[in-house]
């Protein structure tokens, strides 16, 4: 947490003192845009600890946040033994296109970032994604977050610095306890946790990261829930709080170091997962494995959608490091190609990896894919044989999961639009929208039925089957918006917990509820041939396998005692298909029902599975009587609840009792077992309904109304707690001293007047105000400079759209000081900056005697800029400023000179390249500037270009091919220099001299680098041509070296050739013959060699060896050593 601040502070303070002559060091600020395409109206509701601030049609999300806020943090406040300090603000957006447009996080949230916490302000901020269920995950898992920044960190940046704190929390820990918090276990957690010990590839607590900080560590703190009680968590969060040390912690509590927790944690998961592997199938042995990640290097494998005739499959992989769609054969898995290249062009920004929305047209010429095009979601059809592509846009929030008729005239998919997630079915031929669920459940994964009479999807609408169907007018490929009318049915009130399947009749526009299964999800149907048995995904049994329903309804109830699979009154028979031992997802069946494809995770991988005659197919160890298979650990307990219909206040309370061995206590909303509040839901909780949206701890003021703890508590274990290595010092508090209950009190109060008279949230218009996000200054004493200090102030509004930076490196003397000050208004489309600024640099230059002298030269002045991105790849960049500068010899010898002038810029740049290591690996890059000076010393333009694309194959390997050049003209051009290479540490100027003669060369001499095999300055002139080309290949993944083990990261290897040139008019010339009589090279420089980068305590480090040629041979080597990364 510490370093990350300290690299903000860096680089704020950085690019605060930017001046001309370092901002074209690089000629170009390349890198993709954060567009921000809606102009958002903010309005906000405060709950008793919240302030929720919501977009215009976002008012039903910012009212369901509060409470869902609420709810969670009675359960954290409850689990930490902590009270937040300050209220804490949720900025809530309606999609994910909207929140990838905030500016309270400066980078750009890719689709796989589902919520952010931020330590600046602690500012909350989350995405609606169409699934309250996964909503309120986010919500609680993104608080958990807030509350241990307040109460580790302060709550801000600015307290962790006053108050010297310098804890870092490892990422196992934090993302751990977010995730057990908002959601106890999870069957996803337990395929994680179970191919890891399947594959043994589980690491020891210390080394969790990535994904399995997420995973790992939600098993970690469930297992130290489970073993030594739930009140464990709370004195580990204070012991944490005390000590600021993450060992300390566990020891003062456990009585365990955080290795002999690891031991004793992964020593449980073998005996919970392995017997699991008798029982369970291997689907490397029951079915046909399509992609193999450990062979093609990706990591996810997914969407995959087969062919009607079965004989092609279509997926979205990362095997090239970015996700791209890619088509292969069935038959001849080896034989697949790429169709679409994600991420490289405006309408497949994103491709929605984590929803299934591929899907093939009934002649097998076509996918339709559901993307992310610019601004909003779009429908793309590609043709399979010559990837030319159609779009289909539509006025909605969101589209994700779709499906094509097998009469190829409707597309069906579920969109969002505001708070509401809708099946939608769109008519190519009339072009005709009809909404066909128009409520405000979560639906998704439409499938529609051989005959296009019904369309199957799954929904957590539970009993409410009314649906409204509306036809939306199209006008120019685009519906025309939905009005948001006031909805009535409050989610807050509903059970979100559970998906179950649901067939919508598009004759009668009435929908028949399917399963109906406690507790469990169950999606992504699909339909046998004959239309009489639907295929689906269910969790029942604790992992994600494939059953069949049968549509016609048994002449009496299928339930059985063993389980209480299903809800007995709806009558379908099922049974399950597949026993896989990590499960099996995003199922896609042949037309003719003889070929099954799904996602499994195998070994830290999602690969993608066929299975042969599925529809006759009878899984391992299935129970014959009812069609089930045997329950996984999990499972069990999930069994137990469906058994026992334990009525406690909350799931999460009756898992505790039941499943953890916990006594259950009273706990609003928090579910351990999904993500949905539970509760008594229907008529009772209609007519119990509180009036204040305010969540007590005592009370039933949430959006669920819950019941009284049971008095009977013989049914649950007690817990007991190991206290043989505790230590217990009567003095120890537990805590450093904190504010007074005074102060917390006038940061936590209630707001007054927050709810209506009928007990609605009030709601009110957003206003602008500023708050410190950074405040930080030193001072100090110098024999140079005498008096001298710096500080870093930063500025913002809640929303992030204003920012104020001001930047100071102060001495005694103001002529010799560095100060800038900078203004950003980022909230429409086009980012416009004004700033001013001071800088004061020292060279030591020959004077007019030929004597060596110091020169102060100082720059100071202002400028406007302004930002027009076009696209996340294009834009257009604008500024203009007035410029002073001078240049003052300190002996007093000689007369200051100083001159002043206008500088516009105007700049085009395109970059649609992916990142890596230390440069891009694949794509595109290019940008030129027109620049200028005039003044009454200074008159000339400038043309400058840069173009770069970069070729990836094999795995990580990459050829990349760079081409720029300059040209200055008028009366005083520009000057450029070649040779060296960029942030050279052992670096020799040619000659010794460094380029500056004339005092407008101080702020625009430009170096042409990198021109590796000569110094800097090899040549200089006011124009240049540079071509580089290099092949980057991965060398070695770690290295130590002694006697001093300095360790090196991720070294990757080089090998290149660099040729330029920079020269003034026409006097180029290319080649000479010397006095030997031999043709050598004159102006036109050539270099080559090799070099190597690595990582070297958190820095980017390069080290290249290089010759010079001049046609008769290479020189001796010259060696660089240089920070940053490559072109």
């Amino acid at each position: 947490m510490m370093k990350r601040f300290l690299l903000s502070a860096a680089a704020l303070l950085t690019l605060a003192l930017l001046s001309p002559q370092t901002s074209q060091a690089q000629y170009f600020s390349f890198g993709k845009n954060k567009v921000q395409y809606k102009n958002f109206e903010w309005s906000y509701v405060q709950s008793e600890h919240f302030d929720v601030y919501f977009t215009e049609g976002g008012e039903y999300l910012g009212k369901f946040t509060a409470d869902a806020a609420e709810a969670a943090y009675e359960s954290i406040k409850k689990d930490f033994k902590y009270e937040v300090n300050s209220r804490i603000a949720l900025m809530v957006y309606k999609s994910h296109n909207d929140f990838q447009q905030t500016n309270v996080i400066g980078e750009y949230l890719d689709e796989g970032i589902g919520g952010v916490t931020e330590l600046y302000k602690n500012r909350i901020v989350v995405p609606f994604e169409g699934n309250y269920k996964q909503f309120r995950h986010v919500i609680h898992h993104e608080l958990v977050h807030a509350v241990v920044n307040d109460m580790i960190y302060g709550g801000s940046v600015q307290s962790a610095i006053v108050n010297n704190i310098r804890v870092q929390i490892p990422l196992w820990f934090n993302e751990g306890i977010a995730e057990y918090e908002a959601l106890g276990w999870d069957t996803n957690a337990d395929m994680w946790i179970n191919d890891a010990i399947m594959n043994n590839y589980l690491p020891p607590i210390q080394y969790l990261g990535g994904y399995f900080a997420y995973r790992g560590g939600q098993s970690m703190w469930k297992f130290i829930g489970d073993k030594y009680g739930r009140e464990k968590v709370s004195e580990i969060m204070q012991r944490l709080r005390g000590s600021r040390n993450v060992e300390f912690a566990f020891r003062g509590s456990l009585g365990l170091s955080v290795e002999e927790l690891s031991e004793k944690w992964l020593r449980e998961q073998k005996v919970n997962y392995w017997p699991e592997i008798a029982l369970r199938e291997d689907p490397n042995a029951t079915m046909k494995k399509l992609t193999d990640h450990r062979k093609d290097g990706s990591n996810y494998n997914m969407s995959p959608a087969i062919s009607p005739q079965g004989d092609k499959f279509a997926f979205k992989t990362n095997r090239n490091g970015f996700f791209d769609i890619y088509v292969g054969s069935t038959l001849n898995p080896q034989e697949s190609r790429r169709l679409a290249a994600g991420q490289l062009s405006p309408n497949l920004e994103e491709l929605k990896v984590l929803t299934p929305g591929i899907t093939w047209s009934p002649d097998g010429r076509r996918v339709a894919v559901s993307t992310k095009a610019g601004e909003q979601d779009a429908v793309l059809l590609i043709d399979v044989a010559t990837g030319k592509t159609e779009k289909l846009t539509f006025e909605l929030d969101g589209i994700f999961s779709i499906d094509w008729s097998r009469d190829g005239q409707w597309i069906a998919f579920n969109g969002n639009h505001d708070y509401k997630s809708d099946i939608y079915a769109y008519n190519l031929t009339t072009k005709e929208l009809l909404n066909l669920t128009n409520d405000v459940f979560s639906d998704s994964d439409p499938a529609f039925s051989p005959d296009g009479k019904k369309v199957y999807f799954a929904s957590d609408r539970r009993e409410n089957l009314n649906v409204a169907t509306k036809s939306i007018a199209i006008r120019n490929g685009k519906f025309e918006s939905q009005a948001s009318t006031k909805e009535q049915f409050k989610m807050r009130l509903h059970d979100y917990s559970q998906m179950d399947l649901y067939e919508y009749s598009t004759e009668t526009r009435t929908l028949r509820r399917l399963t109906a299964t406690d507790f469990v999800d169950e999606t992504s149907p699909v339909l046998s041939p004959d239309g009489q048995r639907v295929v689906f995904i269910s969790d029942r049994n604790g992992n994600h396998n494939v059953y069949e329903l049968t549509l016609t309804p048994s002449p009496t109830p299928v339930a059985t005692a063993s389980a209480g699979v299903y809800d007995s009154t709806l009558g379908f028979k099922s049974r399950a298909i597949t026993n896989v031992i990590t499960g099996i997802q995003q199922i896609s069946m042949s037309y003719d029902g003889n070929k099954l494809i799904g996602v499994c995770l195998d070994y830290a991988g999602f690969d993608i599975f066929m299975l042969r005659n599925p529809l006759e197919r009878e899984p391992r160890n299935m129970i014959a009587t009812s069609g089930e298979i045997p329950p996984t650990t999990w499972g069990r307990k999930i069994a137990d609840l469906r058994a026992a219909k334990l009525l406690q206040p909350s799931l999460a309370e009756a898992m505790k009792a039941s499943a953890f061995d916990v006594k259950p206590q009273i706990d609003l909303r928090q579910s351990a077992l999904g993500d949905g509040a539970m509760g008594i839901t229907g008529d009772t909780a209609k007519k119990t309904a509180p009036k204040s949206p305010t969540v007590s701890v005592d009370t039933a003021k949430s959006d669920v109304v819950v019941a009284q703890p049971q008095t009977d508590t013989s049914a649950y274990k007690d817990v007991r707690l190991d206290f043989k290595n505790f230590v217990f010092d009567r003095d120890y508090s537990g805590q450093p001293a904190g504010p007074t209950d005074e102060e917390r009190e006038a940061k936590t109060a209630p707001p007054k007047n927050n709810v209506t008279a009928d007990g609605d949230y009030r709601v009110r218009k957003y206003k602008l105000s500023f708050s410190p996000d950074i405040v930080y200054g030193q001072a100090g004493y110098s024999a140079f400079y005498g008096a001298q200090g710096s500080a870093v102030f930063s500025f913002s509004d809640l929303l992030g759209n204003h920012q104020i930076f001001l930047s100071t490196n102060l001495q005694l003397d103001l002529r010799n000081s560095n100060y800038a000050l900078q203004y950003l208004y980022l909230a429409e489309r086009t980012d416009f900056g004004l700033s001013g600024f001071h800088n004061a640099n020292f060279l030591q230059l020959t004077d007019p005697v030929g004597g060596y002298a110091i020169y102060r030269y100082r720059v100071y002045g202002g400028s406007l800029s302004a930002s027009y991105p076009f696209d996340r790849f294009t834009r257009l960049d604008a500024s203009a400023g007035y410029l002073e500068i001078s240049k003052e010899n300190l002996d007093g010898i000689y007369g200051t000179e100083r001159t002043g002038f206008f500088y516009p810029t105007l700049t085009y740049t395109f970059d649609n390249s992916r990142p890596f290591l230390y440069s891009p690996i694949s794509g595109t890059r290019f940008a030129m500037s027109l620049t200028g000076g005039a003044g009454p010393r200074i008159q000339f333009g400038s043309l400058l270009a840069d173009y770069r694309t970069y070729f990836d194959f094999f795995q990580y390997y990459s050829f990349v091919i760079r081409a720029s050049g300059g040209y200055s003209f008028g009366n005083t051009p520009q000057k450029f220099f070649i040779g060296g290479t960029e942030n050279w540490i052992n670096r020799e100027f040619q000659n010794n001299q460094i380029p500056i003669t004339d005092i407008q060369d101080f702020i625009f001499t430009t170096p042409a680098i990198p021109m590796r095999g000569f110094n800097y300055n090899a040549r200089n002139g006011t124009n240049f041509a540079l071509m580089n080309m290099e092949l980057r290949f991965p060398f070695l993944q770690y290295l130590a070296v002694g006697p001093i083990p300095i360790p090196f990261y991720y070294v990757q290897g080089a090998v290149f050739l660099d040729v330029g040139s920079a020269w003034t008019g026409d006097n180029f010339k290319l080649s000479s013959v010397g006095d030997d009589g031999k043709s050598r090279l004159n102006d036109l420089l050539v270099g080559t060699g090799w070099g190597v980068r690595t990582v070297v305590l958190y820095f980017p480090v390069r080290f290249d060896m290089a010759w010079s040629y001049d046609l008769q041979g290479f020189s001796q080597p010259k060696y660089y050593i240089s920070i940053g990364t490559d072109f």
